[in-house]
């Protein structure tokens, strides 16, 4: 089963949430060979290299970049530069777009930088091809009508 977000990608509704996976782990290259496509990881989990690696000896095994939704993660330790946070878990992954990014949490509060200023950052990373969907996490209520009320792209999930 898959949903069809906002943009019209359809993303997988069962993925392979990388938390607790370490370098060169065996699990990320046998769960991409049993069929899953959606790959979750997060710069915060360390392990965007060993996900990479795995995806690049999937493709070289036969897969198509196509055949994976891949999704990564801003940790609030990045809010002050989106771009080059992104280009670092880009680097890591081996790839040159990922199909979704999401603000791991919010956390404004240890950044200093409000979500007003954050998410036209976020955007910008859609419009320069860098991810084709944008999204946050953990985000209650009021955070999300208050990003929708300025958002040019609506967060995608939650």
């Amino acid at each position: 089963m898959e949903y069809v977000l906002n943009n019209g990608l359809m993303m997988p509704s069962v993925g392979l949430g990388t938390a607790g996976i370490m370098k060169k782990d065996p699990l990320v290259p046998a769960f991409m060979d049993a069929g899953y496509k959606l790959v979750d990881t997060a710069s915060w989990n360390k392990n965007e290299g060993a996900v990479g690696d795995a995806i690049e000896v999937a493709m070289q095994n036969g897969k198509k970049r196509e055949d994976f939704f891949v999704m990564t993660k801003l940790w609030h330790t990045d809010y002050k530069n989106v771009e080059k946070a992104m280009e670092k878990s880009l680097k890591a992954l081996k790839l040159d777009h990922v199909d979704m990014f999401l603000v791991h949490w919010p956390a404004s509060y240890v950044s200093k930088k409000p979500l007003h200023v954050l998410w036209p950052e976020m955007e910008s990373l859609v419009e320069k091809g860098l991810t084709k969907s944008i999204g946050v996490s953990s985000f209650n209520t009021q955070l999300l009508w208050d990003l929708l009320s300025y958002a040019k792209i609506p967060p995608a999930v939650n």
